[in-house]
């Protein structure tokens, strides 16, 4: 990534509402959105008061009572804590992630708790140390799903080219927007390269429909196609 870092204005929140056709709005994007509990609140409430629901991934680093208390009372639908390979993640983001999942399913109240859904993205080798790890959580009654991570070059267009057979995003008026306002294909697009941005939501209205960019030419599409790599097994 060599994109500028920086914290959407409440401005731009604002002009995503008035923009907004989506029945849902999803709060992450390269970032934790926990990081900025004022600012997810805030636009948890504004998108609320329009009827719009909201989702927020996390990889739980910031996952306080606290934090997620706060989400869910301004209104949050609902939050994924997702965790990648377990030989990566063997960290002191995890032990905290992990800790702070513990006193979520202590603490809050269930139908908050409900709302929940915990994610292990692992390689295939990990399946079977994933299932063990998950089923606590599961034992207590939230919700765990492990997934097979889809090799991402090649959605970044690293590995063999393919059209995408479907994609959620492609044709549909469904984008995602950086921190700045610029609107970019999906949330595969880790860079702000002037060919993958769109437009910007700060001084125009949003495309009828999404044009993609050329990193779809890599990307296998979402929609259980046979490119698709990505499976998921309930515990």
């Amino acid at each position: 990534m060599t994109r500028e870092i920086g914290t959407m204005s409440t401005a731009t929140i604002d002009r995503i509402g008035q923009l907004a056709t989506s029945d849902i709005i999803r709060l992450h994007h390269y970032g934790e959105s926990l990081l900025y509990p004022d600012l997810c609140e805030y636009a948890i409430r504004q998108f609320a008061s329009q009827g719009i629901r909201t989702g927020i991934n996390t990889n739980g680093s910031a996952a306080t009572v606290k934090n997620v208390l706060r989400m869910f009372e301004a209104g949050l639908d609902e939050m994924v804590i997702s965790w990648h390979p377990l030989n990566m993640r063997r960290d002191a983001g995890e032990a905290a992630s992990d800790r702070h999942i513990q006193k979520l399913i202590d603490q809050l109240p269930k139908e908050y708790l409900d709302r929940i859904q915990v994610i292990r993205v692992v390689d295939d080798s990990e399946i079977e140390q994933a299932k063990s790890e998950m089923a606590q959580y599961k034992s207590q009654g939230l919700r765990s799903l492990i997934k097979r991570k889809r090799n991402l070059g090649q959605v970044f267009g690293l590995l063999n080219k393919s059209a995408p057979e479907s994609c959620s995003f492609l044709d549909e008026p469904e984008f995602c927007v950086l921190w700045d306002g610029s609107i970019v294909s999906c949330c595969e697009v880790y860079d702000a390269r002037p060919e993958w941005i769109i437009g910007n939501v700060n001084d125009q209205v949003m495309p009828e429909k999404n044009p993609g960019c050329n990193l779809c030419q890599g990307c296998p599409g979402y929609g259980g196609n046979s490119f698709e790599s990505e499976k998921v097994e309930w515990l």
